[in-house]
C-alpha cells in the first residue's frame, strides 16, 4: 500500500488502511509526506498519525527527505529555523543545493493594512530588474484569507509585463512554487495572521490529538507560505501591528540586510 501526502491523513483513512493490513498481514505499508506541511486540519487531517507512527502502525523504518530543490539556504534557514519551534513536529536538517548571494528575504512595512501600494512597488522593482536582464519571471501573492487580495491587481499586472502575478490563498497555494512570493496583511488584530479565530468546539469531539503549542497549525500554514519562494520571499506587515510571526524571526536574520522596505522609501534599520 502505498500512501502519498501521508501528513493529510484522516482518522477515517488511518481506519481504512489498518483494516486493509489486518486483512493481509503480510501487506507492506509504505508513506511519504511532510509534516511541516500539514494544514489541512478543517478537513480532517491529523498530522500526529505520521507524528507517532509507530504508535498507529507499528515498527517502521524511516528515511528522511533531507535534500530540497526548490528554495536556496537563506529561505531554507528561516523557514527551518521557524517551524522547528512546533515541539511537536519530527525533528529535521534541511538541506538546499541552491545558493545565493543575493538578498532574497525582506520585511515591508506599510501604513496602508491593505497593502496595496507597497506590493505595486515591490512587483515594480522586480520587473525592472527582470527587464534589465531580459528575463521573465513568476510571482505569487499569498494571503491568509481571499478579502487579503490587492485591490489593485489588474494595475499591479498592467505595471509589470516581465512578471506572470497571481493571487491564491495561502492554502490554494500549496504544491505551488514562483520565483518570487509576496506575503499580504502580516498584521495582528481581526482577521490576523496567524488567525486568532478559533476553532468550532464541535472539532474536540472528533480529533484525536489537541494541539499542545500555541499556534500550532497557523505556523504550518506560515511555513508552507514562505517554502513556495524559489529566490525571493517578502513579508508585507503594518507599521505597528505586526503579526507575532514576524516578531520571532531572529533579529540576526533580519539585520543581515540594510534596509526594510517602507512605503516607497529605503530607510537604515538601527
Amino acid at each position: 500500500i502505498i500512501v502519498d501526502e501521508f501528513q493529510d491523513i484522516s482518522v477515517d483513512k488511518y481506519k481504512l488502511i489498518k483494516e486493509m493490513i489486518q486483512q493481509k498481514p503480510d501487506t507492506k505499508l509504505f508513506c511519504v509526506g511532510d509534516d511541516w506541511q500539514s494544514i489541512y486540519r478543517f478537513g480532517g487531517s491529523e498530522v500526529g498519525i505520521m507524528t507517532e507512527f509507530e504508535k498507529y502502525f507499528g515498527a517502521a523504518y524511516k528515511t528522511y527527505l533531507d535534500k530540497t530543490f526548490r528554495f536556496n539556504e537563506e529561505i531554507c534557514e528561516i523557514s527551518s529555523n521557524f517551524i522547528q519551534k512546533n515541539p511537536g513536529q519530527l525533528k529535521k536538517e534541511l538541506k538546499t543545493i541552491h545558493t545565493t548571494q543575493d538578498a532574497s528575504f525582506e520585511i515591508c512595512y506599510t501604513t496602508d493594512r491593505s497593502g496595496n501600494n507597497i506590493i505595486l512597488d515591490i512587483c515594480k522593482k522586480i520587473n525592472n530588474t527582470l527587464i534589465a536582464k531580459n528575463q521573465k519571471g513568476k510571482l505569487y501573492i499569498l494571503g491568509r484569507y481571499y478579502h487579503n487580495e490587492p485591490a489593485n491587481l489588474s494595475e499591479i499586472k498592467r505595471e509589470c509585463p516581465n512578471l506572470k502575478i497571481e493571487f491564491f490563498t495561502i492554502h490554494r497555494s500549496k504544491g505551488l512554487e514562483a520565483d518570487y512570493i509576496i506575503i499580504n496583511s502580516m498584521v495582528s488584530g481581526a482577521y490576523s495572521f496567524p488567525s486568532e479565530m478559533a476553532d468550532d468546539t464541535i472539532f474536540d469531539l472528533v480529533i484525536l490529538n489537541k494541539d499542545i503549542f500555541e499556534n500550532e497549525k497557523e505556523r504550518r500554514v506560515f511555513y508552507v507560505a514562505m517554502t513556495r519562494a524559489k529566490e525571493e520571499l517578502f513579508l508585507v506587515s503594518e507599521i505597528g501591528n505586526e503579526s507575532k510571526f514576524i516578531r520571532e524571526i531572529p533579529a540576526e536574520l533580519i539585520e543581515r540586510k540594510n534596509f526594510l522596505l517602507i512605503d516607497k522609501k529605503e530607510i537604515l534599520k538601527c
